[in-house]
């Protein structure tokens, strides 16, 4: 799945300490209508960061994986239609 996780803060940027970052390779092609997601100048990779715990909302995150996996998938079968490979585990 084309997601990463990590401490810190965006590439480019200084490192803050208590800071976890969720990124999303794909995050150009999801829905991002309440602005949750963060491009920061990017043009394919967004992100969200949380500060402590407390502002997690794991529906969203949820969702959020949800719906990566579906464009995912998507992009997954497209490569395979032009190259015409089988998809393997």
């Amino acid at each position: 799945m084309a997601i990463f996780c990590g401490l810190g803060s965006s590439l480019g940027q200084t490192q803050t300490q208590g800071i976890v970052s969720l990124g999303f390779c794909q995050g150009n092609k999801m829905l991002n209508d309440e602005g949750r997601l963060l491009a920061e100048g990017r043009k394919q990779v967004y992100v969200m960061y949380f500060s402590n715990v407390m502002e997690i909302d794991d529906t969203v995150v949820r969702s959020l994986l949800f719906e990566a996996g579906i464009i995912d998938d998507a992009s997954d079968n497209t490569k395979r239609k032009r190259t015409g490979k089988k998809h393997t585990p």
